[in-house]
């Protein structure tokens, strides 16, 4: 049994908001499962998801059925009978190793802080299988930065688990409570992009602070190879400033970067220049449109308009004088 005033420590967790409710599905519908636990440890477990669901909001039911459950919590010994499901390693080794790319490990018996971090660290990957699951992440992921870099301020952006990124649009930075790897390889689950308080900086206080425009191109570089789609952009764009040196590490981004320092160009047109895919053009446009580095202008006629153009205006005087055509 478990007393009522049990000797957990209780770390800082901050409850989806019920605009990220209203936004892309949090961990609503998440269910937690154990598998060849002690019974201690099932009891602790069942109650805290129990207590996480109904004191936090975080959306957690336990489940006896553990075929239905999508994050599950077994022993070393049960492991290959859960395949195809997150699964977090109860283990009474005296360290467990921590961390965002290994197997999810929590010491036995279960604590709350144990427990929390465990599925902070879970929820995310449940999707992570799916590669729709992640395109549609990667492209969300895009948009939503797109629109913090216009806000000219800071917002934040929950991204499900109680994890939270912090973009500042003045000096292009991002802070994040997550890894970036992490941000890049699993699908979250986005809330809304709403303004910083100070509760939020409070909860990322001491996380790593990244460069927000490096972290576009890579984002962008990640779906081009994901497939992920980037959001349309009508129109001939023309490059104003010249991107920063992440931007010009991609195979093929110097090139465009040079075309579009002389005139501006459709996505189509620009593909066809330069001789690459259209995905790989779009996401150079986007990105530093994102990143203000230039502007759309009126749209430019096809290269074959523009030298049949060149050719008419060459045989005008003949045309007039003659009177040939």
């Amino acid at each position: 049994m478990i007393s009522q005033s049990p000797p957990w420590d209780v770390p800082a967790v901050v409850p989806p908001s019920p605009a990220n409710r209203r936004g892309h599905p949090g961990p609503e519908g998440v269910t937690i499962g154990s598998l060849a636990l002690p019974a201690q440890d099932t009891t602790i477990l069942r109650a805290l998801v129990r207590w996480l669901d109904g004191a936090l909001g975080m959306g957690l039911r336990y489940s006896e059925d553990v075929a239905g459950c999508h994050v599950v919590f077994a022993s070393p010994a049960a492991l290959s009978t859960c395949p195809g499901r997150t699964t977090v390693v109860v283990t009474d080794a005296a360290t467990v190793p921590f961390g965002w790319g290994g197997p999810i490990t929590v010491s036995s018996p279960l604590r709350m802080s144990g427990v929390i971090t465990a599925l902070q660290q879970a929820m995310p990957r449940r999707r992570s299988s799916n590669p729709l699951h992640r395109q549609r992440w990667l492209s969300f992921l895009f948009e939503r930065l797109r629109a913090a870099l216009r806000t000219c301020g800071h917002s934040v952006l929950p991204i499900g688990g109680g994890q939270l990124l912090r973009l500042d649009a003045v000096s292009q930075s991002m802070q994040a409570s997550v890894p970036v790897e992490q941000l890049l390889s699993h699908a979250h689950d986005l809330g809304a992009l709403r303004p910083c308080t100070a509760a939020d900086e409070d909860v990322l206080q001491g996380a790593e602070t990244h460069s927000l425009s490096a972290f576009l191109w890579r984002l962008s570089a990640t779906m081009v190879e994901a497939r992920a789609p980037h959001p349309p952009l009508r129109g001939a764009w023309r490059l104003r400033r010249w991107p920063q040196a992440m931007g010009l590490m991609a195979p093929g981004h110097p090139h465009l970067a040079a075309l579009l320092w002389r005139r501006p160009y459709t996505a189509l047109e620009l593909a066809e220049r330069a001789g690459l895919p259209l995905p790989v053009v779009r996401a150079f446009v986007l990105t530093g449109d994102a990143l203000g580095l230039g502007q759309l202008e009126e749209t430019t006629r096809p290269l074959g308009a523009v030298r049949d153009a060149t050719v008419s205006a060459r045989f005008k005087p003949l045309r007039e004088k003659w009177r040939l055509w």
